[in-house]
């Protein structure tokens, strides 16, 4: 199960379902979505903010060669960012990442948990 830190505002935009896809970049996070494919890890996704945890089922992981690929098609806007337009999306999750290297992206589409 994959573990998330993200910053309050994505954590308040979950709660509120407007975020219902997460993005990550980096081969690390290719090798996890591999594995949620091959059902070799669960499909769950634990999201922490300091003290407070959500935790959603991760029903479809989509790996894209890079961050413009995978924000294209309005696919950003489920992402929970402040960006208006795509171009908007795209400098703000580059800022996200801007001390690390870049490289594939990966898109985990979230949905409640059934009970």
């Amino acid at each position: 199960m994959p573990i998330f830190y993200i910053k309050k505002e994505f954590l308040d935009a979950l709660k509120r379902g407007e975020k219902t896809a997460e993005i990550r970049v980096g081969d690390n996070w290719v090798k996890i979505a591999e594995k949620i494919q091959s059902k070799s890890i669960k499909p769950l996704a634990i999201f922490k903010w300091r003290d407070k945890v959500i935790v959603r089922e991760i029903y479809r992981v989509e790996i894209y060669p890079s961050i413009r690929r995978a924000l294209a098609n309005g696919r950003w806007r489920k992402l929970g960012l402040r960006a208006k337009t795509y171009e908007e999306a795209v400098a703000e999750v580059s800022k996200l990442y801007q001390n690390k290297k870049l490289g594939p992206s990966v898109i985990f589409w979230l949905r409640k948990l059934k009970t």
